[in-house]
Formats: C-alpha cells, sequence, structure tokens
C-alpha cells in the first residue's frame, strides 16, 4: 500500500479508497432530490459530509437512537445537525426538521445528534490545537477536510473499540465532562494524538512539542483534577518528547 506522506495523501489514498464514498454520495445526492433542500455548507464540503454521515451512522449503532442506523436516517441527521450548528438559512432549517419529522425522525434523535458533533467539534477543537489551527465555528471544522478525515476515522474505532462512550457525548458538554475523570479525558486525549501522530508522522505538526501553545505556568502546577484542557494537550506532548529523547 502507498505510504502516507501528509494529511493530502492520507485523506485522498487511504480512507477514500477504504469506505463506500460513492454509495454515500449517491445516497445524498437522492436526499437532495426527494427532500428539495440543499444546504450550503453540506454542498460545500462535500468529503467532509461524507466522513460525518458514516460518523454519525457509528454514534447511531452505538448510542440510544430510535432511529435505525440506515444511510438515510444518517443522512439526513447529519444534514439537521449540521444545518443548526453552521447556521444555515432559517427557512431551510425548517424545512429540514419538518422532513425529518414526516419520515419518523424523532426530537429526541435530534437532540442526539447535534450535541453529539458539538462535542465532537470540541474535541476537533483541543486535538487541532496541535497543527496550529484555530478552530472557532463548526464551518471551520468542515473546512479542514485533511484533519477532519483521519480525526473522524480515529472516533470511529474508538467507538468500534468501545474506548469512546457514544451515549455520554449524546449530552451537554459540561455533562459530558462530568461523567469522566479529568484523567480519563486526558487519556483519550492523548489516545487520539498517538494515533495522529502514527498517521501524520512525516508532517512534524503532532510530533514537536514546540508547536503545542505555550501554556500559563500556574495552570502546570495545578492538581491534574484541576488542569485545563490545554495543559492536559501540552502534556502529552511533553510526555511523548521524553519518551522519545530520554537522558
Amino acid at each position: 500500500m502507498k505510504k502516507v506522506k501528509g494529511y493530502n495523501d492520507f485523506t485522498n489514498d487511504r480512507i477514500l479508497e477504504s469506505v463506500s464514498v460513492g454509495k454515500y454520495q449517491r445516497s445524498i445526492q437522492k436526499f437532495y432530490k426527494e427532500s428539495g433542500i440543499k444546504l450550503h455548507n453540506a454542498y460545500t464540503y462535500t468529503t467532509s459530509l461524507t466522513v460525518l454521515i458514516q460518523y454519525v451512522q457509528k454514534l447511531m449503532e452505538h448510542s440510544n437512537y430510535e432511529a435505525e442506523p440506515t444511510i438515510e436516517n444518517a443522512i439526513m441527521l447529519t444534514m439537521f445537525g449540521v444545518s443548526i450548528l453552521s447556521s444555515e438559512a432559517k427557512d431551510k432549517t425548517e424545512s429540514l426538521y419538518n422532513y425529518l419529522k414526516e419520515r419518523g425522525i424523532n426530537d429526541g434523535d435530534m437532540d442526539n445528534v447535534l450535541n453529539q458533533l458539538k462535542n465532537t467539534k470540541k474535541i476537533f477543537t483541543i486535538i487541532s490545537k496541535n497543527a496550529e489551527k484555530e478552530i472557532k465555528s463548526f464551518e471551520d471544522m468542515l473546512k479542514y477536510t485533511s484533519m477532519l478525515v483521519p480525526f473522524i476515522t480515529i472516533m470511529k474505532n474508538l467507538l468500534d473499540k468501545e474506548l469512546l462512550n457514544a451515549d455520554y457525548i449524546s449530552v451537554e458538554w459540561n455533562e459530558y465532562r462530568k461523567l469522566i475523570t479529568v484523567i480519563e479525558f486526558k487519556l483519550f486525549i492523548m489516545r487520539i494524538l498517538h494515533r495522529f501522530n502514527i498517521i501524520t508522522r512525516s508532517t512534524n505538526k503532532f510530533q514537536n512539542k514546540d508547536n503545542a501553545k505555550p501554556l500559563k505556568v500556574n495552570d502546570e502546577l495545578k492538581s491534574p483534577l484541576l488542569q485545563s484542557e490545554d495543559t492536559i494537550l501540552e502534556e502529552s506532548h511533553r510526555d511523548k518528547q521524553n519518551k522519545n529523547n530520554p537522558e
């Protein structure tokens, strides 16, 4: 298999050849035709949308959804989540909501996907800091396709291995953070970073601790239970550097 040289190589040569992109994109086109609804951001960032749909389908398999985890249901729920989180036009969002209701998608499932996608964006924002990328909005996440694709692939793998509890990320972010300890969250982030390092090993973005944003010393001196997510992120870099360069 061709060696991965960077984000774009990984995106184009590994992920997109290993998943049924055509099947999902045909289903997306069918959705546009049947619903008469075409969302700007979903239509613009086709690859990001495709991997998000597969991610939502995986979340549906591993968490408490009433809708069956079919491609069609995953597309509808992903489209709804993207429309809300990327601030699509209100009339399109309302039309989409009514379309989902007509097809038996309930409000609870829509709430689930919204929280799961919001929390996924929060986690992606933490990871992206290592590549010196600032993610402010959900649309920003969709734009960084070359980072989003491997990230979502890792998240799907964690779900399959039961290293990520899909029901936990179905709640509001603050509630999610209360469900796990700071140490558990730190290990979770480090696990993602480790796999990202493997995927993007030649970019050096995830290997050099100096790429991490400088943090306040007083936060580093806090108990692990009180440290911020940025400090947790920095410590993962430092631990990796020490391991690679023992005295």
